[in-house]
């Protein structure tokens, strides 16, 4: 069923990524999905992901000229009782190292959870503010940015929209 569902998603066209749950609604891995479909040259996300071994199926399935990227969820890990920080970077880590062309993109899905989202959002705020008050050629004590307009504004480009 997934796979009739991604070859319909596939076929709305244009830049279309289709979003597969790492497993089944029977705990089934995706893998020989998702091996079969980047082969063919579908474009993938793969969801939903919660521990480093799902990473390294989606790292071993996924054909080296696809457009994949792995989306781990932080705050379902967290749910888990595990500190989702760790192994997110060791997600990061596992995804760079990979003999291909270029390393799958991972997305870090931190909104469920304010807690972990926080210290990213005031990294990303201090970095967009002072880059553009640099660009207006003010001095940072004579600016001021706001943090919820900036997260509004780039949050999308950034991936910071709350998933669930």
């Amino acid at each position: 069923m997934m796979e009739r569902e991604a070859r319909e998603i596939a076929d709305w066209g244009g830049d279309t990524y289709v979003e597969i749950p790492i497993t089944n609604t029977k705990g089934e891995s995706a893998g020989p999905l998702i091996a079969k479909l980047s082969r063919e040259g579908f474009s993938l996300n793969i969801t939903a992901m919660t521990t480093l071994d799902q990473v390294e199926t989606v790292a071993a399935a996924a054909d080296r000229g696809s457009r994949t990227i792995v989306s781990a969820f932080a705050g379902r890990i967290a749910d888990t009782g595990v500190d989702p920080l760790p192994v997110m970077a060791k997600a990061v880590d596992l995804l760079k190292s990979l003999p291909r062309g270029e390393p799958i993109p991972l997305r870090l899905l931190f909104a469920a959870h304010p807690h972990l989202l926080a210290p990213v959002l005031q990294v990303i705020h201090r970095v967009i503010s002072t880059f553009l008050i640099k660009q207006a050629g003010v001095k940072s004590t004579e600016a001021a940015t706001g943090a919820v307009t900036l997260v509004q504004r780039f949050g999308s480009a950034a991936n910071l929209n709350r998933h669930a």
